[in-house]
């Protein structure tokens, strides 16, 4: 009987590890697949020459201060980090159009990606995930 009962035990232990390395990988793997939706070439996007934004002709007044004033009201986290990378932050369709990428960041790196209109008010947020670092 005691020997029965161990089977089952060992067999329930098994399965929890099983499905623990399971859910570890396939959550890796989509968090993997995600991508910036401002690199799809069909969606006409375009970064923005960094001279452009050193010499503080992009991104518009309004446009700063909306993005600024949306990492300030995100919800408190200490972990977490907000990375706004010079390089990689503001895009342009050629409509008139901008968006800025936010990174965020602690175990799991999320890109907040607002979107402006001609009249540079913030119309759409895209949240996605585009890493995992605990896996």
């Amino acid at each position: 009987m005691k020997i029965a009962r161990l089977k089952v035990w060992l067999f329930l232990a098994a399965s929890v590890c099983a499905l623990a390395v399971l859910t570890c990988l396939s959550g890796c793997e989509i968090f993997e697949n995600h991508t910036n939706p401002l690199a799809d070439p069909k969606a006409g996007w375009k970064g923005v020459n960094i001279s452009k934004i050193l010499n503080n002709t992009v991104p518009d007044a309004a446009i700063t201060k909306d993005y600024q004033d949306y990492i300030h009201n995100l919800p408190p986290d200490p972990g977490r980090s907000v990375l706004i990378d010079p390089l990689d932050f503001f895009y342009e369709d050629g409509t008139g159009r901008h968006a800025v990428k936010i990174t965020i960041g602690n175990h799991t790196v999320w890109e907040h990606v607002l979107i402006y209109d001609r009249n540079d008010k913030r119309i759409k947020v895209i949240i996605y995930i585009s890493g995992h670092v605990s896996c």
